[in-house]
């Protein structure tokens, strides 16, 4: 029989070997939990969103229409979808914009976007400033590089999602739905609004799809699904049209966003 002696500092070696491979798969197990944590609390919001409540008719910023044009920002992957390392197609975070040189151009298909004095506070200071950002705007936790894309656009090309109505300057979004119109003009801008509200409705509350389904409120505010948002109520959400001229374009990082002013 052969007796095998180890020293001391060969035991401690061990030990601290085990240790570290220990520590490896604990931090492994980790981030799969976290990970599978954030799809978790993405699923639920989809669901939470869904059902109608009084508590959504929330408070919203106004947008003066009167101005020549308003600064807005949309976040956005640098390359088309599919997202990596997430697989599908996204309706929201991808945008597609034909430039004409460096700060202008056309929008080729509607466009997600919020109010930098609304957007940049809410995701100040966060230690993840992608994550934050999909929270606030009510987006899943996918990978991918992210970028923000600031512009100008006339109010006239910006619309409110909302299924009572399009209207930017109003405070709030109605459950109830018009019946009446001032105009043939505003009879058929509710009932264009109304018919992507209803198609965002349609593809947002899903499961079980390659798509991945969205917290939309058709309310006008963005469902914050960060665990710790008491109400999960987020900021003001506003859609640019398609073939809207843009000006002004400025590309950031995420992290160049959340810390400017």
């Amino acid at each position: 029989m052969h007796r095998i002696f180890v020293t001391g500092a060969a035991c401690a070696a061990i030990v601290i070997g085990c240790l570290a491979q220990s520590g490896v798969r604990a931090a492994e197990m980790s981030a799969q939990t976290a990970a599978v944590s954030l799809e978790e609390l993405y699923k639920s919001s989809i669901y939470d969103a869904a059902v109608k409540r009084r508590s959504f008719r929330r408070p919203l910023t106004p947008i003066d229409a009167s101005l020549p044009k308003v600064t807005v920002v949309t976040l956005t992957t640098k390359s088309d979808d599919p997202v990596e390392p997430t697989r599908f197609n996204v309706t929201k975070g991808v945008l597609k914009l034909d430039r004409k040189d460096g700060v202008s151009g056309v929008l080729l298909q509607p466009t997600w976007v919020s109010l930098p004095a609304e957007s940049r506070p809410a995701c100040k200071g966060a230690r993840n400033p992608v994550l934050r950002l999909q929270q606030i705007l009510g987006m899943p936790p996918v990978g991918g590089q992210w970028e923000l894309v600031q512009f100008k656009v006339a109010p006239k090309h910006i619309f409110r999602p909302c299924g009572s109505g399009p209207d930017i300057t109003t405070t709030e979004c109605a459950f109830k739905l018009p019946t009446k119109f001032s105009s043939p003009e505003e009879r058929r801008a509710v009932e264009k609004t109304q018919l992507f509200v209803f198609e965002q409705m349609w593809s947002s509350f899903i499961e079980g799809f390659p798509e991945p389904g969205y917290p939309f409120t058709g309310m006008g505010w963005t469902y914050d699904w960060s665990e710790t948002s008491e109400d999960h109520f987020g900021i003001s959400e506003y859609v640019v049209d398609e073939k809207a001229p843009v000006t002004d374009i400025r590309v950031l990082t995420p992290e160049q966003f959340c810390r400017s002013r």
